[in-house]
């Protein structure tokens, strides 16, 4: 994972990324979190369904979603995210628009 959001971090062309059921888990998803989101000025479409990020992704995506202006679908389905999750991307989410 760590190659691939590095890969893309500084992409100018690619607007949609299907990493659905990749296992990329919490750890590939603060880094994708932590690079490409924070850094990437064209992905408009991420799914990462059915990765088991659990709150502790939730949370890195909810921070890199914050400074994130062009993401506009994000596809979190069957990730294991519970209320405390749930409430750090509502905060960021809030905070982004």
């Amino acid at each position: 994972m760590n190659h691939l959001a590095n890969a893309l971090m500084l992409n100018k062309t690619l607007k949609t990324l299907c990493l659905a059921k990749n296992d990329i888990g919490k750890a590939g998803v603060k880094h994708l979190a932590t690079t490409v989101l924070q850094c990437n000025t064209t992905l408009q479409e991420l799914d990462i369904a059915s990765n088991r990020i659990g709150d502790a992704g939730a949370q890195h995506l909810a921070n890199a979603l914050k400074l994130n202006t062009t993401l506009r679908t994000l596809n979190l389905a069957s990730n294991k995210i519970c209320n405390s999750g749930v409430s750090y991307l509502a905060i960021a989410i809030k905070q982004n628009t």
